[in-house]
């Protein structure tokens, strides 16, 4: 999951994993889970949900919504 970052062009690097790239906006689901609950500030922001492989290679296959964070 990416927040207000966009999405990554397929072939590109997804970087991370790491505490810093979560400060960024780069949320992974590594794990295998298929959800997971990310903490942000009041707003609106855009959401992209894009895939990467093992090398951490994004697919060109991306869903993207907006949401608003209410406090």
């Amino acid at each position: 999951m990416l927040a207000d970052i966009g999405c990554y062009d397929s072939g590109e690097v997804i970087p991370g994993p790491s505490d810093e790239d979560e400060a960024e906006g780069r949320f992974r689901l590594g794990d295998g889970s298929d959800s997971r609950d990310i903490a942000l500030e009041p707003g609106t922001y855009e959401l992209c949900a894009q895939l990467g492989d093992g090398a951490h290679l994004a697919f060109g296959d991306t869903e993207t919504i907006t949401v608003t964070v209410e406090q």
